[in-house]
This record gives C-alpha cells, sequence and structure tokens, in this order.
C-alpha cells in the first residue's frame, strides 16, 4: 500500500502498489469512523488478497508510511530458532511502531 510520496525506485512490471486513498482521507479529515470503516474494506479485500497470495508461497512487502520515516516488511522463510522465539516475544504493540514512523 502506497500513498505518501514517490516511490524511491521504479518498480517492476509484476509488481503493483496499493494506494488505498480513502484512508489518507479520512485521516486528513479526522473522520473516524470513516477512516476505521476504509481499515475493514481493505482488510476484507486487499489485504484478504495478498494474504492469501503469502499463504499460496507468493511474495509480498509491505510499506507503513509516516511524515517523517517509513518502515518496510518483507515476506521470509523463518528458521526453527525464529520460530521458536517469536512464540515467546511480545508482538509489537502498534504504537511503538507509530512512534517510529
Amino acid at each position: 500500500m502506497h500513498g505518501a510520496g514517490r516511490l524511491g525506485q521504479p518498480l517492476g512490471a509484476a509488481v503493483v502498489p496499493l494506494t488505498p486513498r480513502g484512508l489518507r482521507d479520512a485521516a486528513l479529515r479526522e473522520d473516524w469512523q470513516r477512516w476505521v470503516a476504509q481499515w475493514r474494506e481493505l482488510d476484507a479485500g486487499a489485504v484478504a488478497d495478498i494474504e492469501r497470495q503469502v499463504a499460496a508461497g507468493g511474495k509480498a512487502r509491505l510499506t507503513l508510511c509516516g511524515e517523517c520515516n517509513a518502515l518496510q516488511y518483507d515476506v521470509q522463510e523463518r528458521s526453527f530458532g525464529q520460530k521458536l522465539k517469536g512464540i515467546f516475544a511480545k508482538p509489537p504493540r502498534f504504537q511503538d511502531l507509530q512512534n517510529q514512523l
């Protein structure tokens, strides 16, 4: 999903960025009910499609953009040790991610 400025490099032909303008517009208008509705729409549509693609062995990249920074996540195979560590590790809090953006 992208909508916070120019991409840093050209995309390959197989890469299609998703630009959820409704989410951004609702946030700028401080229309939080619409913002929640836009997230639900994304979760049921585009995010579900990406989840199915990854479950079938495909690749995906998620870039979260803020005003000053961006965080990028890629789907990768995890080692046994990483999987074991993931069982006991605390999941990241949204507030911590938000502070990094």
